[in-house]
């Protein structure tokens, strides 16, 4: 069952780096629209206390197979900076958007 968190700052992420290896269907934090679920997103709060999860960073997206295929079917679309995060990504695109501060290895 999902829960959608409260709006009161009362969600709070554990301090630390927290290594996520859990898959998108486990995850502790999921990016949902429309009742469907997009993916997932990896938390960092601060190496030194417990942050609420409005001022945590997000370090890491990840989308499966099946979330990408159900957010297609139902039309949703997921963007940063403009480049659509569902859709193959295009070399050329993302050097647009992100200039210097991307590196392709």
């Amino acid at each position: 069952m999902l829960e959608k968190y409260p709006a009161d700052r009362s969600v709070t992420v554990e301090k630390g780096f927290q290594l996520n290896r859990d898959t998108v269907s486990y995850a502790p934090y999921l990016l949902v629209k429309e009742d469907i679920i997009v993916g997932s997103i990896g938390l960092y709060s601060d190496m030194n206390k417990d942050t609420v999860l409005e001022d945590c960073k997000i370090i890491l997206l990840r989308f499966d197979e099946d979330c990408t295929a159900a957010a297609h079917a139902n039309s949703i679309s997921c963007q940063l900076s403009g480049i659509g995060l569902l859709a193959p990504l295009k070399p050329e695109e993302l050097r647009k958007a992100f200039g210097e501060n991307l590196q392709f290895v």
